[in-house]
């Protein structure tokens, strides 16, 4: 169900952006998925709300479709894949019964009203998140035999490196050449899942090392190897340490890689599977991953 807000124009619509991006806490607004990945998000863009993180609520913001002064207006969708049915139903009933109140109508910032009035709904307990039954189906937490091997076989089709956790929250990583992970996102995505959000998506250029003899690798060879998810992957424990740079994400991950020295060693992508968070943690600090683009996907407070 998709709540209409209207909107008195683009630049409008810019300064209640600014408003929530300036008064959410951290983690609460974020792009949508199919976003670019960023801590500002443009007129042109949709942004989640974050109402809770577990289970997850999003309010999720689509760009008014007009900048017509008469016709302006965002679209509102709430987004609780893991929630109880009735608890989310019963959320609606409170957007619709919100905006009907006159003080909405005169609001300046009905976006920013709205995310308010229902995070104080929430927090107050008026409404008891609970997870639903559903949510513990082997689709949503990454248990499911058939995905398993569809990624494994995938990450040693298209040579990308990947690392996942199954379980609650569920957690894919991915790193490789640019094309090569576009397209291991759009096969995991084409999957059955109750939810799945692209966290982040960085990409990146590895530079050959001029000294490096022209006959010795190619240059996507050596690219690879200086992933930092090459280093000490499960599927390739011959490969050294790298000092490039580099960015990640929670489901997804794109090279080429930043410019640095190329590693040397056995070059055998595929995907490891981690359990336990304290040892995916483990495992993503020793690759040099940036805490901030995991700790929000694994509901971690730092």
């Amino acid at each position: 169900m998709s709540f209409s807000v209207p909107i008195e124009s683009l630049d409008a619509f810019r300064d209640e952006v600014e408003l929530l991006q300036n008064s959410c806490a951290a983690g609460e607004f974020r792009p949508s998925e199919g976003s670019r990945s960023s801590s500002s998000i443009s007129t042109s863009e949709d942004f989640d709300l974050v109402l809770s993180f577990e289970p997850e609520v999003l309010l999720r913001v689509h760009r008014p479709s007009s900048d017509s002064a008469s016709s302006a207006a965002a679209a509102l969708t709430l987004s609780a894949p893991a929630a109880d049915g009735d608890a989310v139903l019963r959320l609606k009933s409170l957007i619709e019964g919100r905006m009907d109140e006159e003080d909405f109508r005169i609001a300046q910032f009905k976006i920013y009203d709205l995310f308010l009035f229902l995070q104080n709904t929430i927090s107050n307990q008026e409404i008891v998140l609970q997870a639903s039954a559903s949510s513990t189906d082997q689709e949503y937490h990454l248990k499911s035999t058939t995905k398993k091997k569809n990624i494994r076989a995938w990450c040693s089709e298209l040579r990308v490196w990947g690392i996942t956790r199954p379980g609650y929250p569920a957690f894919l990583l991915f790193e490789g050449m640019e094309d090569d992970v576009d397209e291991m996102i759009r096969l995991v995505k084409d999957q059955n899942w109750h939810a799945l959000s692209l966290r982040a998506h960085v990409k990146y250029t590895f530079r050959r090392p001029s000294d490096l003899p022209s006959d010795r690798d190619t240059t996507e060879d050596l690219a690879l190897l200086a992933c930092r998810l090459a280093h000490g992957h499960a599927s390739n424990n011959g490969t050294g340490p790298s000092d490039a740079a580099t960015t990640s994400s929670s489901i997804s991950k794109t090279a080429m890689t930043a410019a640095g020295g190329a590693t040397s060693g056995k070059l055998r992508p595929g995907v490891e599977e981690v359990e336990a968070i304290s040892d995916l943690v483990q495992r993503l600090r020793a690759a040099g991953v940036p805490e901030l683009e995991y700790t929000e996907a694994l509901n971690l407070r730092t």
